[in-house]
């Protein structure tokens, strides 16, 4: 992977863990203590999580990251 390509992955990993988590975090202050209102925070952070997954297969081809040694083992 390029290391454009990692420092932008890094970045959307950063944002989709951070957000949900800072969210999470902030809802008292906004005065939401209620379960109703952390449902959609933690929607949104397993919904990002499976955005990243999709992100990361799409961007490296469906190439394990074990590519090179699979190759040499067989």
């Amino acid at each position: 992977m390029e290391k454009n390509q990692s420092k932008k992955l890094s970045l959307i990993m950063l944002a989709c863990c951070l957000l949900p988590i800072i969210l999470l975090v902030a809802l008292p202050a906004i005065g939401i203590t209620n379960k109703s209102g952390r449902f959609p925070v933690l929607l949104l952070y397993f919904i990002s999580h499976i955005g990243i997954m999709m992100f990361m297969m799409r961007g490296g081809g469906h190439k394990s990251c074990h590519g090179e040694h699979d190759k040499e083992s067989q």
